[in-house]
């Protein structure tokens, strides 16, 4: 986290399960947006249930069959009466042109080296009130029907109502994704 902390669990649904291990990406700098993404392994298998199941690679094969839009995303609004926030997931309209925030200030600090390869921008026709909600920094952005994973946010402001979200591009980390799952089933 922005403490330099690491977690020593992750609560699931109401499903408690301990981190045995996190990796970040090893082109990951501390204090940039770029790269920054890790992946966890539990120290148990969560059942899968009705509010919990694995998400598919954006592999070509994968794909086949479905549509290959980019439609959710995932922000996070004040919930009454709870400290807690509720996570809402809103549809996406489309991917945006690397223009719509090459010239935006507030991108372009957060962005210096632009979005390259591994950064997605995607809009959304909602609008929001703002101020309302936050990106859910980590959160997913799936297909229409959640099965697929194309990103995992990056960025937004007011949930990407007035502004491009940025996401990393998961298709981009399937090598590096692949290396940490086959590692641990060769042991």
């Amino acid at each position: 986290n922005s403490r330099g902390e690491s977690p020593t669990k992750v609560s699931i649904v109401n499903h408690q399960a301990g981190i045995a291990e996190i990796e970040r990406h090893p082109d990951f700098k501390q204090g940039s947006l770029y790269n920054d993404v890790a992946l966890i392994r539990l120290d148990k298998y969560v059942r899968i249930a009705k509010w919990i199941a694995p998400v598919c690679l954006p592999y070509v094969e994968a794909l086949e069959g479905h549509d290959t839009t980019p439609e959710t995303f995932s922000c996070r609004v004040p919930k009454d009466g709870f400290n807690d926030k509720l996570q809402i997931y809103i549809p996406s309209k489309s991917r945006c042109s690397s223009n719509d925030t090459v010239y935006d200030e507030e991108y372009m600090a957060r962005f210096p080296e632009g979005l390259g390869k591994r950064l997605s921008c995607f809009g959304t026709e909602y609008r929001l009130v703002p101020g309302l909600g936050e990106i859910d920094a980590g959160g997913p952005l799936l297909s229409r029907d959640e099965t697929i994973i194309f990103g995992v946010n990056a960025y937004a402001t007011d949930c990407g109502s007035f502004k491009p979200l940025i996401t990393t591009d998961v298709a981009s980390l399937i090598p590096w994704i692949e290396k940490f799952v086959l590692r641990k089933q060769k042991k």
